[in-house]
This record gives structure tokens, C-alpha cells and sequence, in this order.
């Protein structure tokens, strides 16, 4: 025991912290003897019928002038609607405030057809994604700046860039390559710089367009002149050669006085320059070709990479061509119909040029396998160059040249019958290689005997009876030169077996051998010959 004092604990005696608690008041509590026994009892004397209704309060309802300020532009708005539609049915006027107000704003561009209003939703789109937030009329007007630079036929690439940069800031090669390429697809820039007696009357051309997707005008007032009718100048071309803008004369079999059938406002040309225009050439479509057409539409990188798993999925089955379209316009939600069907007139390019980038060396062989049985080898030829060389060929002028008979032929891959079916050696190799035993029945000569072993069996196999020797077999130490003999010692009187054997090539012709024979037969000795 230490000699230092213990604490007080007087302080905690019940005598000392007994006045400091609370008792309850249980005189307030409800007893046990007169807790409620769940039987029914009578509220008379508890309620006044009087009093029913006694707190009820009156007062007007809370935003009532919103309320009925909201009812009112309702109600407006409905009757500007019915009244809008009343006119777009009787006077084919504007569909929406902005196609309305552009004329206003003092933009130079309106889209005229559902196909070019699309692309221009495009166009606005890239150009919001490069100035960032922005007000909607800036962007609109940006866009309009953007289109006339990229029209301008004056400029070239680089400088409509510039042109391009000091209005919406510095771009990639790739966004401005984007642009140029949408503004290609626009072809009815040009027809807004001609003035309309009837505002309306355009509008409604429009709407013809859009519903029907051919206009078919037939011209009978001027039936008299033959040599206005007789061509049509295709002013929204989007060829560069102006010398292939040239006029189409009518056929001589046509009467001036028959009705002129113009169908879209375009030639053949210009339908089989768009055509040309829908082909992908192979050297262009890499192993994310597809995914990066779909994220013009879908900009969300994980939406873009599995729309287009799916595209590739689609493309690639065994379905005709009308299947893959109706899948891919559900896969789309019946929209972007310029992109499905680049992937349908591209179905082989897309689908087997996607497999060669993504395979690696050795599964590109058998990619290239496939094609060929396919049928698409030209896929591979015009990857090597000879579509191109082909096509430059063709493209020169016709000279008379001497004809020369070429010594030898090359083949193209592809030209030749191709085999039936692919054989896979890879699955006919032996997993036991040299220990597998392939014959069920083995038939040992006689004398040989089998010995159990664990783990294991012998099996012993009688030395095989030498054939007897014929006479002048064995060649004679005597025949070899003095200064072979000693190599095969002085009590040696012939060769044996294998060597008299080997002995006339292999000392006589300067011919290469491949000896094989059993340990002691010789080899080593023949060497000397």
C-alpha cells in the first residue's frame, strides 16, 4: 500500500444526490385498474353538434391572377396554332417562327428539301460544337458564314479554312473535312439568290418535295419552242469538271408538242455522280470506319461503338439486301437514311475491309482465304494497287502500240478454281505425336514373347535370320586403292554388306548419298571412299 489518500467518494452517497433527482408525478398517471378494456363507450356530453364546422376559414385561393394569366396564353397559343394551320393549308406558308424570320436576320441559306435540311442540321450542329454555348442565332448566323465560305468556288481548301477559323475559331483537318463534305450534299445554295414573285409558292414546292420526293412538271405553254426544251442545266452540280456540265439535246424520236417529264430536277448524270459519291473506296474504311459515320448521328462515344457492333452484325449475316436494310432502319429509328444505305451499297467493302484491319497476321491469312471464296477478291486487288493501275490505264489515250507477247503469265489471286473445302491440318495432328500407336493390330513375328511390367509392358522381338550372302556380294579389300586398305585394319579380307553396297557410288560417281544403317554396320569407314 502506497501512502497517498484515497479520493472522496462522500459525494456520491445516495443522502447526497438523492435531492437532486426528479420524481415523477404519478397522481397524472393513468392507473392500471382504469386502462381502457377496448369495450364501447358513449359520447354524450363530449360533442356539441354545434360545433361541427366551427374552425372552418375562408380565403381566396393562393396565385390565382398566374392561374388565370396562364389559362389566357393557353388558350392563345391554341388559337394561333388552329389559326397557323388554317393557313399553312390555304396559303402554304412557314412552318416554324425561324424559317420565318430568316429572310428577316439576313441569312443567304434556307434548306428547300427534307434531304438538305438534314444535312444543315448537321452543319449547325458541328459549328455549335465548336463555338460552345452559345445563343441560337449566333450559331445560325456562324453557320450561314461557314456555308457561304465553303460555296465560294473562288477560294481554295486552304483558304476557306482560314476563312472559316476567324469566324468560329481554330478547327481540326478532320471538322473541316466534315464541313466540306456536308456542304457538298447541299445543292440548293444556289436557288436562294433568286427572287420568287410568290413567297408561298416556294414553300409550297417544298412541301411537294418532301411528301412526295419527285415534282413532276409538264410544260405545255411553251410547247412551241423546241430548242428551249430541248436541254436543262443542272445549276446545283456538285461536279468539279465544268467542262462535263453540257447541255442534253432531245432525242430525235420525240415530238416537241409530247409533255417534258422532268423527275427531281436532276439528269442521269448527276444521279450517277451521286452514285459514285455513295461508293467507299477500300483504302478508306479502317477498323472504326463505321463507328466514326454513326457518331455524326450519335455523338455518345458507348452509343456509337454499339450501334455500330450491331451495324457489322447486321452487314455481315446472310440476309438479302432488303433484310439488312430493314434491320438497320430499326437499329437507326427509321433515321439517317444517307448512312444506311452507304452501308448497303458498301455491304462487302465495309464488312471484309473492317475484318482485315481488325485481324492481326495470322488471322489475316485466313480472312483473305474467306473472301476469296466469297467471291470479293477485288476487295483485295484494288488494295494492292490494281484496281488503280487499271484505271489509269483505261483512262489514256489510244495509241497504236506494238503488241508484245509476254514470256510469262501471272495469275491474279482469285482467278483460278478455288477449292471446295479448306482442309484443317492443324486438326489432323497427332496429340501423342511419335508414342501414338494408330494400328489396333500388330502382328509380331515368331518367337517374340510380352513381359508385364508395372507401369509398363516388354515385348521382346527375335533378331531377325541374316539373308545368306551371294557369291560376288562382298567386294575385296584388294579392289580399293593401297592407300584405303588400312583403314579397315590387315586381317579384313572384303567389305560388308553395306559397304560393298555403297562402295561403287560412293568411290566412283561424285554423287551425293544419305546413308541410314544400324550402329557398327560401317558408316564411319565408308567416309574414306
Amino acid at each position: 500500500m502506497s501512502g497517498r489518500k484515497g479520493p472522496d467518494l462522500s459525494g456520491y452517497n445516495y443522502g447526497a444526490i438523492s435531492s437532486l433527482v426528479l420524481t415523477a408525478d404519478r397522481s397524472a398517471l393513468p392507473r392500471r385498474d382504469k386502462e381502457p378494456d377496448g369495450a364501447p363507450t358513449t359520447l354524450a356530453g363530449r360533442i356539441d353538434p354545434k360545433e361541427m364546422g366551427s374552425r372552418v376559414q375562408r380565403q381566396a385561393p393562393k396565385d390565382l391572377d398566374k392561374k388565370k394569366k396562364k389559362a389566357a396564353d393557353k388558350l392563345e397559343a391554341a388559337e394561333k396554332q388552329s389559326k397557323r394551320k388554317a393557313e399553312l393549308g390555304a396559303g402554304f406558308g412557314y412552318a416554324d417562327i425561324i424559317e420565318a424570320t430568316q429572310d428577316v436576320e439576313g441569312l443567304t441559306y434556307r434548306p428547300r428539301t427534307a434531304e438538305t435540311r438534314e444535312v444543315y442540321q448537321l452543319m449547325l450542329s458541328a459549328v455549335h460544337s465548336a463555338l460552345g454555348d452559345q445563343a441560337q442565332d449566333i450559331v445560325r448566323s456562324a453557320a450561314d458564314t461557314v456555308l457561304e465560305s465553303l460555296k465560294n468556288e473562288g477560294l481554295k481548301d486552304f483558304d476557306k479554312k482560314k476563312e472559316i477559323e476567324e469566324v468560329i475559331g481554330p478547327i481540326s483537318n478532320e471538322l473541316f473535312s466534315q464541313l466540306l463534305g456536308l456542304s457538298k450534299k447541299i445543292t440548293d445554295y444556289n436557288e436562294e439568290d433568286e427572287t420568287m414573285k410568290d413567297p408561298d409558292a416556294e414553300r409550297k414546292d417544298a412541301e411537294i418535295d418532301d411528301e412526295v420526293g419527285v415534282a413532276v412538271v409538264f410544260d405545255d405553254e411553251e410547247a412551241e419552242d423546241d430548242d428551249d426544251e430541248g436541254f436543262e442545266i443542272n445549276e446545283g452540280s456538285d461536279s468539279d469538271d465544268d467542262e462535263e456540265d453540257e447541255e442534253e439535246e432531245v432525242p430525235e424520236g420525240m415530238d416537241a408538242d409530247d409533255e417534258e417529264l422532268v423527275i427531281g430536277g436532276s439528269s442521269s448524270k448527276d444521279k450517277k455522280d451521286k452514285a459514285d459519291k455513295d461508293i467507299v473506296s477500300p483504302h478508306s474504311v479502317d477498323g472504326f470506319w463505321v463507328q466514326r459515320q454513326i457518331a455524326e448521328v450519335y455523338p455518345d462515344p458507348v452509343t456509337a461503338a454499339d450501334k455500330a457492333a450491331a451495324v457489322l452484325s447486321i452487314l455481315g449475316s446472310e440476309s438479302s439486301a432488303r433484310d439488312a436494310e430493314n434491320q438497320l432502319m430499326e437499329l437507326f429509328d427509321y433515321q439517317s437514311f444517307h448512312i444506311i444505305a452507304k452501308f448497303i451499297k458498301n455491304r462487302d467493302v465495309v464488312v471484309w475491309c473492317t475484318k482485315l484491319m481488325r485481324s492481326d497476321a495470322d488471322e489475316r491469312v485466313n480472312v483473305e482465304v474467306a473472301m476469296r471464296e466469297k467471291g470479293v477478291g477485288w476487295i483485295l486487288r484494288e488494295l494492292a494497287g490494281d484496281r488503280q493501275a487499271k484505271a489509269k490505264s483505261s483512262d489514256a489515250m489510244d495509241v497504236d502500240q506494238p503488241k508484245v507477247v509476254p514470256k510469262t503469265a501471272t495469275l491474279a489471286p482469285g482467278s483460278t478454281v478455288q477449292p471446295k473445302r479448306t482442309i484443317d491440318l492443324e486438326s489432323m495432328v497427332f496429340s501423342q505425336g511419335g508414342h501414338l500407336m494408330s494400328n489396333k493390330k500388330c502382328k509380331l513375328p515368331e518367337g517374340s514373347f510380352k513381359r508385364s511390367r508395372k507401369g509398363f509392358e516388354e515385348i521382346h522381338v527375335p533378331a531377325a535370320k541374316s539373308k545368306p550372302v551371294a557369291p560376288n556380294e562382298l567386294v575385296p579389300i584388294e579392289n580399293l586403292p593401297a592407300w584405303a586398305r588400312p583403314a579397315f585394319g590387315s586381317n579384313v579380307r572384303n567389305l560388308n554388306r553395306i559397304q560393298s553396297k555403297l562402295y561403287p557410288v560412293a568411290f566412283g560417281t561424285d554423287e551425293p548419298i544419305l546413308l541410314c544403317a544400324p550402329t557398327g554396320a560401317g558408316k564411319a569407314s565408308t567416309s574414306i571412299f
